[in-house]
């Protein structure tokens, strides 16, 4: 009984796992550009097995405007991987669904540093 248990979990899990990397694939493929700013940043915390308490992901929240409404979003690790020398402040390319620009992915490989960055981006991006 243990065992069909154990199997039934794994089979879940892996079905969230696919199901959250579609949804990024989704939104890298078919998202709109924005420009989002780091509001905080966790590194997260070990599984600790002595005391039985569960491990938390890192996770970075961030804001970004989309036609002059802003959102907020709070991306894990558990969704792809954030670098751990992220700065609070640190701005980056934004992917947000058009129909639905609550959904978003903050693009670690795109810093903002300085003007004209975005712009370069998008068009690399376009090719």
């Amino acid at each position: 009984m243990e065992f069909i248990i154990l199997i039934i979990g794994v089979v879940v899990f892996i079905l969230l796992k696919n199901s959250i990397k579609d949804q990024y694939e989704y939104v890298i493929n078919n998202g709109e550009f924005s420009i989002g700013t780091v509001l905080s940043y966790s590194k997260g915390k070990p599984v600790n097995i002595a005391l039985n308490q569960p491990g938390e992901s890192p996770k970075v929240k961030y804001k970004y405007s989309v036609n002059g409404k802003n959102y907020e979003y709070v991306l894990s690790a558990s969704v792809m991987p954030i670098p751990q020398d992220v700065v609070v402040g640190q701005q980056y390319l934004i992917k947000y669904l058009k129909d639905d620009p609550a959904r978003s992915i903050m693009l670690f490989d795109y810093p903002i540093k300085e003007e004209g960055d975005f712009e370069r981006y998008v068009r690399a991006m376009a090719k």
